[in-house]
């Protein structure tokens, strides 16, 4: 072991000091902006879903897009900024329709369905956050809802 003079012990302890504040300040204002950006998300995600549960219906056991213009919306034709992905599968975990921009991939459907549950995944390489919901007529599931915002940096 190496003897320290004491000039030396207090300026290892004071820079071992001040890197543990500095690193527990900065590692603490990342976990606010961490947690505030994915709380906007999520509330963008939920209205979203909120929005497209009523684009969806059943009528005559098939299931088909009310407001399909609402789809063909920009944010749902790019993958540009701040994308908006929607998908839409059966019962029998079949996908029904998804937005334009999702080309030939698919969103994953994570069962069980827990409301109010985001999953951050990838699309693509592009990183994602999703939420799902179930679509019920009568009480009785008819469809599974998923949507999904990039949150990648811009």
């Amino acid at each position: 072991m190496i003897k320290l003079s004491f000039k030396d012990r207090i300026s290892f302890y004071y820079l071992a000091g001040m890197s543990l504040l500095t690193l527990m300040i900065f590692g603490s204002i990342y976990l606010t902006v961490s947690q505030s950006v994915n709380s906007d998300i999520d509330a963008e995600i939920q209205e979203e879903l909120s929005n497209h549960s009523k684009d969806v219906s059943l009528k005559r056991g098939k299931i088909f897009l009310t407001y399909e213009k609402e789809w063909n919306e920009a944010v749902h034709s790019s993958v540009l900024k701040n994308p908006v992905f929607v998908q839409v599968y059966d019962t029998d975990l079949h996908a029904v329709d998804k937005s334009p921009n999702m080309g030939s991939r698919n969103l994953a459907l994570h069962l069980p369905i827990q409301v109010g549950t985001h999953y951050d995944t990838t699309l693509d390489g592009i990183p994602i956050r999703q939420m799902q919901g179930v679509l019920a007529s009568k009480g009785k599931p008819y469809a599974y809802l998923i949507v999904a915002m990039s949150i990648a940096s811009q």
